[in-house]
């Protein structure tokens, strides 16, 4: 086993690694699985093509990747069987919105896919995949406490894992195994005895038939009690490595689960290093740091840009892409904060946040959140009138507002001109005689969608 040690203050998660120790016995489908695959037939009013379901199998992880093919650009919601908005993308014929679902404990779970106001159900297969192990939710902040207090001679503390609601979650440790249910919220707290230095976590849950493989998390706890350490890296859950970076100018190392290491600019310092308190430790943090997030109701983009906002006592807010672009900073006024955010597609945009209490100083708190993203209010069909047409060589001139599509202009039932709508307008030269006529405008969208009608009776004049 190979143990490639990532300090984090002087606290350290080593590493994880997939192992089946005496004291915990690897489930029959601890063999890694090959990718199955399931096509769904698309609905035809929907914009949706296609749907692919497809196994994985990374280590310790259990997975199904679920794409959805589309005909037109367009943000794709997936909802669970309670309606809750679970992930967001977007989606061209081009590139499908993929989400990665990770197994319930059933052999199917049924979910729903939402696209411009079109539903369509679909039963994922979890069959024969097994649970993903669970995963340590401990941040840096909290692994820096679990070092100042192992160190001073308090070893047994409650780790918080994320697993399936109703798992029973088993975590050994030097000598010592404990068990946990988790609850709705999918966190069950383990019991966990550590010890000064190096230590080995092994970690799996089962609910009913279904279990993980044995997952182990290595830590290291060391140095003094005085939060005199360096910064550094977080391995994320998984068969991620953190990449840390010292005094700050690192990364963050938080990887998805099982897909490798994390890559994040983090930039700030680690938990125990300055600037900090006199005595080296960290801002302390502030318990009414939120960031608003509805996971039923996307924001709407008003001229590129979604307005977020939350709360804080106090200090500012920087907000950064995923690889800690930063897109912005506004300041905290009577416990609320907000700022606008540029976007550029509908679907779900990953945001971070970072907290200072003081303006310039240490971030106290961050926190990384998905926020939905509508898709942007389609341009209107419509046909600009006007109370007399002049004509010019025998032809009348006539425009309007439309999305991509092609717009055919009729006479009676006679078709007289066709133009495509492109940049949002469109407009056509048709011949007609002076006097009073009858005429129709048909836009017929790209894509899916019904196509819209405008008529008028016109006076056209030489």
């Amino acid at each position: 086993m190979n143990v490639h040690p990532v300090l984090l203050g002087s606290a350290a998660v080593i590493g994880t690694c997939l192992l089946a120790p005496s004291f915990l016995a690897a489930p029959a489908n601890a063999a890694p699985l090959a990718p199955t695959v399931r096509t769904v037939a698309a609905a035809a009013s929907s914009v949706v093509t296609g749907v692919t379901q497809e196994q994985h199998a990374s280590g310790a992880k259990r997975w199904v990747r679920l794409a959805v093919s589309v005909s037109a650009r367009t943000a794709v919601q997936l909802r669970d069987a309670s309606g809750e908005v679970v992930q967001a993308e977007s989606a061209t014929p081009r590139n499908d919105a993929v989400f990665r679902l990770e197994p319930t404990g059933a052999d199917t779970a049924r979910y729903t896919i939402v696209t411009n106001g079109v539903e369509r159900t679909v039963d994922v297969d979890f069959h024969g995949l097994g649970l993903s192990a669970p995963v340590d939710q401990t941040d840096e902040r909290g692994l820096e406490r679990l070092r100042r207090a192992i160190v001073a001679g308090d070893t047994d503390h409650g780790i918080r894992y994320h697993a399936v609601p109703g798992a029973e979650v088993a975590a050994s440790a030097n000598g010592r195994t404990e068990t946990a249910v988790a609850g709705a919220d999918g966190i069950a707290t383990v019991l966990v005895h550590f010890v000064r230095g190096e230590n080995e976590v092994s970690v799996r849950q089962t609910l009913g038939a279904a279990s993980s493989d044995v997952d182990v998390d290595h830590y290291l706890f060391d140095g003094d009690g005085d939060g005199g350490g360096t910064g550094g890296g977080h391995p994320g859950p998984g068969d991620g490595d953190g990449d840390g970076g010292g005094t700050g100018g690192g990364h963050d190392g938080h990887p998805d689960p099982g897909e490798g290491s994390g890559d994040g600019h983090d930039g700030h310092p680690g938990p125990g290093e300055g600037p900090g308190d006199e005595d080296g430790s960290t801002v302390p943090s502030d318990d009414a740091f939120t960031v608003d997030v509805d996971r039923t109701r996307p924001l709407q983009p008003v001229d590129g840009k979604v307005t977020v906002g939350g709360t804080a006592t106090r200090g500012e807010v920087t907000v950064s892409d995923v690889r800690g672009g930063p897109l912005g900073t506004t300041t905290v006024h009577d416990g609320r904060w907000s700022i606008e955010v540029p976007v550029t597609a509908p679907g779900g945009l990953r945001l971070r946040f970072d907290l200072r209490p003081e303006r310039g100083g240490p971030i106290s708190d961050s926190v990384e959140a998905i926020v939905l993203v509508d898709s942007a209010p389609s341009t209107p069909f419509t046909f600009e009138r006007a109370a007399q047409y002049q004509r010019h060589d025998g032809l009348v001139h006539f425009e309007g507002t439309a999305p991509e599509g092609r717009v055919v202009a009729f006479r009676l039932r006679e078709k007289i001109g066709e133009t495509r709508a492109s940049e949002g307008r469109w407009s056509v030269d048709v011949p007609l005689a002076a006097g009073r006529h009858g005429v129709r405008f048909q836009f017929v969208p790209d894509g899916a969608g019904a196509p819209e009608e405008q008529t008028a009776l016109i006076e056209v004049v030489d």
